[in-house]
């Protein structure tokens, strides 16, 4: 990510908090995607967790100065968006009595999940914390439901099919090495 302001969530919500336009377009850009997975998880479909994006943002204006533990971003956005998600998803229930097969039973079958999105968005930040040749090389390898060959992923990325796999190998240690950095909570001596 380049830009001009800090990713460090206290200090774009200093700068947001100042009116900084940027500052807000970084923490969307950097957690927009941890929002909208917690809507499809919830059963939401894709237009429903855009919306659940917009509505998890829209709070996020409205609360930013009573975020005491500006350190925490994250937990504050995944317990808001799993509880507009259950909102959304009892509206659904009682709108269309027919879906709700569709949708989760209680709140209780998304209250576990916290972990799991909190470590989903610290794979994100830390993709972004290595070089722009590791994180297309990973992407082309582990971001499909297919699995490439290396033959189509070296000519795709211009590289000799047999170097794919030492520079999947370069490239995996350096991700866990900034796993590492962004969340040690989850990451530190797992390798």
């Amino acid at each position: 990510m380049a830009h001009d302001v800090s990713t460090d969530d206290e200090t774009l919500i200093d700068a947001a908090l100042r009116g900084d336009g940027r500052a807000w377009t970084i923490l969307i850009e950097k957690y927009g995607q941890l929002v909208w997975s917690i809507g499809r998880s919830c059963g939401l479909s894709a237009a429903d967790s855009d919306d659940l994006v917009q509505v998890v943002f829209g709070a996020l204006v409205r609360r930013l100065e009573q975020i005491e533990q500006r350190d925490r971003l994250t937990g504050w956005l995944i317990t808001t968006a799993k509880r507009e998600a259950w909102r959304i998803c009892e509206k659904a229930r009682r709108e269309r009595p027919t879906a709700s097969e569709d949708l989760p039973e209680s709140v209780d079958q998304i209250e576990d999940d916290d972990e799991i999105f909190a470590k989903r968005q610290a794979v994100r930040e830390a993709m972004d914390g290595i070089g722009n040749r590791c994180r297309e090389l990973l992407q082309e390898l582990f971001g499909n439901s297919q699995v490439p060959s290396y033959e189509d992923v070296a000519a795709r990325l211009g590289l000799s099919p047999n170097s794919v796999g030492p520079t999947r190998r370069r490239c995996l240690e350096d991700l866990l090495e900034s796993l590492e950095s962004v969340a040690p909570e989850f990451f530190s001596g797992s390798s």
